[in-house]
């Protein structure tokens, strides 16, 4: 935010239940960040319907939330690090946002999938795969897994997290 505004962009910071109090109803945005927020709204629907009278014409939402189509769900069963009930109320697939997307008047125009070695290491920490397996140890099997991922599951949609463009239905 603070390299956007040094560059004279104007940037609103908040929650999403503020954004409308905070932003006047007159200034239509080319792009908006939900980053991962999504999953952590009480109704997701709702949130992108506020957020879809904030778009200008033509312009994008774009969101990152944990993919629950992802491979390494499978792998780590109970411990993959995005279960994480107090921070993620919801988890979604592509279908998933897909579908709360059209609730709110919007369609997916793009999406891509995308495994961080970060994520990765957590679930092999939380998994506590042997007592000899230790966080250093443990550092160095996240990035083989990380690349494996991005060269197996990734382009196939089956990355840990998803990245979504949502635009209006009706542009």
């Amino acid at each position: 935010a603070e390299s956007a505004r040094e560059k004279g962009h104007t940037v609103w910071q908040g929650g999403v239940g503020e954004a409308l109090d905070l932003i006047p109803d007159t200034q239509p945005f080319d792009l908006i960040h939900l980053g991962q927020g999504l999953q952590r709204a009480a109704d997701p629907v709702r949130v992108l319907r506020l957020l879809r009278m904030l778009l200008a014409p033509g312009g994008s939402l774009v969101l990152s939330t944990p993919n629950l189509d992802s491979e390494q769900i499978r792998w780590f069963g109970p411990s993959w690090a995005h279960w994480n009930p107090p921070r993620h109320r919801f988890l979604f697939s592509l279908r998933g946002v897909r579908a709360v997307a059209v609730q709110a008047g919007l369609r997916v125009a793009g999406q891509r999938s995308f495994s961080h070695e970060s994520w990765t290491f957590r679930s092999l920490v939380s998994n506590g795969l042997s007592p000899d397996a230790t966080p250093p140890k443990l550092r160095e099997f996240a990035p083989r897994i990380a690349v494996w991922s991005r060269l197996l599951w990734d382009w196939r949609g089956r990355g840990d997290d998803l990245y979504v463009v949502l635009r209006d239905c009706d542009d």
